[in-house]
């Protein structure tokens, strides 16, 4: 794979043994990283700073995509909690999705995939207002902030924090990413997506018929056009 400053080739540790696709997330999240450790690398030797810090939670009150596999692995995570901490995580999604039901939110979201940009952004705006809380916001952290999603840890902004607190009235300065991974999997409707607050219903996602094969082939298969794009292809 190769990035804005040349060739990149983190070294990843994959499951060998056969697992479904869900177990290859932490290696797809320390990808991220790296690529994001990168930009955030560039953006300070150009005299930026990132702005986001902890205690500053706005974008957690922001509608966040995840894929099918984030879903099941994070549905997977909060099962891995103690039981108190998991059990308030399901407690806080349910009210969410209460909260959501009350405003006619639902509808909407329900089919998040199928709306125009626009009608998107609408809807980003009014669930912001609303400030429901994602159900991992513990307090001013994120109580799994080491297995956020792909969309939380490529939001970064070098605009104020106050900025991110007025989320549809002010313009934010996100930091631009060579490569989104959260963009590429769900590019075309190659992998489906939800959202996180609807994502937490149900205790786990149902593999199906879903193949288990080793988390290299997995991880190649996820990749693979992510290859031929950044070796020259057309950007997105």
């Amino acid at each position: 794979m190769r990035s804005s400053g040349g060739t990149f080739a983190p070294i990843l540790n994959v499951p060998s043994s056969p697992v479904d696709v869900a177990g290859v997330v932490p290696a797809l999240q320390a990808l991220d990283d790296s690529l994001i450790a990168e930009v955030v690398a560039a953006v300070e030797s150009e005299g930026g700073r990132i702005s986001c810090r902890l205690g500053c939670t706005a974008c957690c009150f922001q509608l966040v995509p995840v894929t099918e596999m984030e879903a099941r692995f994070l549905n997977r995570t909060v099962d891995s909690l103690p039981l108190d901490q998991g059990q308030a995580v399901r407690v806080r999604a349910a009210e969410a999705h209460r909260l959501l039901e009350a405003a006619g939110l639902m509808p909407e979201m329900g089919r998040i995939d199928q709306l125009s940009r626009t009608d998107v952004e609408s809807l980003a705006i009014r669930y912001f207002r609303m400030q429901v809380p994602c159900p991992f916001l513990d307090g001013a952290s994120c109580l799994i902030y080491e297995q956020r999603p792909l969309a939380c840890r490529e939001y970064l902004v070098t605009s104020a924090p106050e900025r991110c607190e007025r989320f549809g009235e002010e313009t934010v300065e996100r930091v631009p990413l060579p490569i989104s991974l959260i963009s590429h999997l769900t590019r075309n409707g190659r992998i489906g997506f939800e959202l996180l607050v609807l994502a937490l219903q149900r205790s786990d996602h149902p593999a199906g018929r879903e193949e288990l094969l080793p988390g290299a082939v997995h991880l190649k298969r996820l990749l693979e056009d992510e290859r031929r794009m950044a070796g020259g292809g057309s950007p997105r």
